[in-house]
């Protein structure tokens, strides 16, 4: 707050005097005084026989405390209660013993309410600062912002006109550094007090989100998310097999995307990392990002995993734990997978993402697609024969044309196999050279399904079944089927049976229930599904040493074992259970020969098949 003011003579009435007047002035405030927020008010007074009192008057009245009876003769005039602009008159008055008085001239004073207040910085760039306050006054004739960066002293750094309640503080300003900013308003010589003191600071953020997408080994795809406002360019780095990082590629302001050129190769790992730049400043890096050529296991079905949101078709066993290299929520269940032409397929009954359509995706380790509008019903199996992959199912039309139960696609086109004369399809193999097919449902004569071969372009019926088949497994150089059935023909064979090429045979017929899955491990049939051995406990899993079926690790427990198949030299179990033997395994689970292993914490829901592909990867580097 500052008073300005002007003097003047006031006639005061002349009181009789027995002797010479006291000798009366106002010492402060003067003419040249900046009055702030309250005024001591100093009167010098003297009188040959002495001042008994001095009184102080504030617009015509004796304030509480403005009258003094003994030196020094001063009163503070707090100014905080009077509204800006205001005018009011000061004058003093000094009493001798003889009863003489004299005044001061009267002082005129106009009060200005005008030190800014609300000041706020906003750092809009690092050569830029953005000031704004509150204008109290009406009286100013303009503001000076002042700045003070790290411990230095305050200093002008620009003046503003009247009414003005921004400004725009420009200059070199470093990460790290603390910015101060202050600002007064002035009024000819007159100052205001300053405001309010204001520090900023420069945040630069790194981005973040960093992906990168192989486009084929000549070119990576690198992605990211912009966190800055005042960039001018991103930088990104690239360092091979944990060499030195060195700057690759830069692209302009608000760009999230690039393009590496280079000869990537599979022996090698290649990492990358991103950070914005401006003219006086960069951000901290990304994380890093490092992409390989390597071959992992996955597992397909319908399930969530750890750490993971939403559920999935398809995961990803790192050595460690489970991540989803497909990153859309699974709107249904994946059944089948295969690795056709560098790609994995994966087939179930879950419509569509992306722009995939019809239950069938591709996935060649970064992009998905699919074929043409896919099929029209759920698909259950997927096979490659004969440098083509047939797709069985029960639909009836595939890509938009007419095609019932199995499809069959080059990589370009797709054609339907056969009339439509098998059941729909499950499970297909290769025996003796030749691809046999089983399915379920269907209307038959005598409600049989049949084993089918393919014949040409067709299919021919190899042998009736009173139930549905799931799974095929050649072994030995016989073929092995398993189901849900109790006899092939006139032979007696509980859920599972063995085919020499010309007559069936039971296999042990110790299995009571379906039998969904079959391969071989320490060259011995191994069986997975839903049964028992004879009537007890179910285990769902077991081997056949030649004579009799016998429970592989005390088995697993759960409702079912839906896909066997051997790894690294261990069998791998997928399927809904909760334990492996006596060890927690969720859905998926590992046994080499003697004990069972789980994979971390497993996947939650159905794993319906598993198998190994080499793409190339990515992991986020800590």
């Amino acid at each position: 707050m500052a008073v300005g003011f002007s003097s003047c003579k006031k006639e005061t009435p002349t009181e009789p005097a027995q002797g010479p007047n006291p000798v009366v002035k106002i010492v402060s405030p003067s003419s040249t005084t900046i009055l702030q927020d309250s005024v001591n008010v100093q009167v010098d007074a003297t009188d040959d026989k002495g001042v008994v009192k001095v009184e102080i008057y504030i617009d015509d009245q004796i304030p509480d405390g403005g009258s003094v009876l003994h030196a020094p003769y001063s009163y503070t005039w707090n100014l905080s209660s009077y509204p800006d602009s205001s005018v009011h008159t000061l004058y003093a008055k000094a009493y001798d013993a003889d009863g003489n008085v004299t005044s001061t001239p009267v002082l005129t004073l106009v009060i200005f309410k005008f030190a800014p207040t609300n000041l706020t910085a906003t750092v809009v760039s690092d050569s830029l600062i953005r000031l704004g306050w509150r204008d109290n006054s009406s009286k100013e004739t303009g503001f000076e912002v002042e700045r003070r960066i790290n411990a230095g002293d305050f200093s002008l750094l620009k003046t503003v006109g009247a009414n003005v309640t921004s400004a725009d503080a420009e200059g070199i300003y470093k990460i790290g550094d603390s910015i101060s900013f202050r600002v007064r308003a002035i009024k000819a010589d007159s100052k205001s007090k300053y405001s309010n003191t204001v520090a900023a600071s420069v945040v630069f953020p790194s981005p973040d989100s960093l992906k990168a997408t192989l486009v084929d080994e000549n070119q990576v795809i690198l992605k990211w998310r912009d966190n800055s406002t005042f960039e001018q360019a991103f930088q990104i780095e690239e360092a091979i097999d944990g060499g030195s990082f060195i700057v690759v590629a830069s692209v302009g302001q608000n760009v999230i995307t690039s393009r590496v050129q280079g000869s990537f190769l599979r022996t090698s790992r290649y990492s990358f990392r991103v950070k914005a730049v401006s003219r006086y400043n960069s951000s901290n890096y990304s994380s890093v990002i490092r992409t390989y050529y390597s071959e992992d296991l996955y597992a397909a079905g319908a399930f969530t995993m750890a750490n993971v949101q939403g559920q999935k078709m398809l995961a990803r066993w790192n050595g460690t734990a489970w991540t989803a290299p497909i990153e859309p929520n699974a709107q249904g269940i994946a059944y089948a997978a295969a690795i056709y032409n560098g790609e994995v397929y994966l087939g179930g009954d879950f419509g569509g993402f992306y722009q995939v359509q019809g239950n069938i995706c591709r996935w060649n380790g970064i992009t998905y697609a699919g074929i043409g509008s896919g099929a029209d019903k759920q698909i259950s199996s997927l096979y490659v024969f004969n440098n083509e992959l047939y797709i069985g199912g029960s639909f009836t039309s595939f890509a938009g044309s007419p095609a019932k139960y199995v499809a069959k696609w080059n990589g370009s086109s797709v054609s339907p196999v056969g009339s439509g004369n098998t059941p729909p399809i499950w499970a297909m193999t290769t025996f003796r050279n030749e691809l046999y097919a089983g399915g379920l449902g269907g209307s038959y004569v005598d409600s049989l399904r049949y084993l089918f071969k393919l014949a040409g372009a067709g299919w021919s019926n190899v042998s009736k079944f009173p139930g549905d088949i799931y799974c095929l497994c050649v072994y030995n150089n016989d073929l092995y089927v398993g189901g849900n059935f109790s006899k092939v023909g006139n032979i007696s064979a509980n859920y599972i049976a063995r085919f020499d090429g010309n007559s069936w045979y039971p296999v042990g017929n110790q299995i009571y229930s379906f039998v969904r899955s079959l391969t071989v491990f320490n060259n011995q049939i191994c069986a997975g599904g839903e049964f028992s051995l004879g009537p007890g406990i179910v285990i769902c899993i077991a081997n056949w040493n030649g004579s009799s079926w016998s429970p592989i690790g005390a088995g697993i427990s759960g409702s079912n074992a839906w896909h066997l198949s051997v790894w690294d030299s261990q069998l791998h179990v997928g399927g809904s259970f909760s334990k492996a033997g006596s060890i927690s395994a969720n859905c998926i689970a590992r046994w080499d020969g003697s004990n069972w292993a789980s994979f971390a914490d497993g996947l939650k829901g159905e794993v319906h098949s598993i198998f190994k592909y080499a793409c190339w990867s990515c992991e986020i580097l800590p």
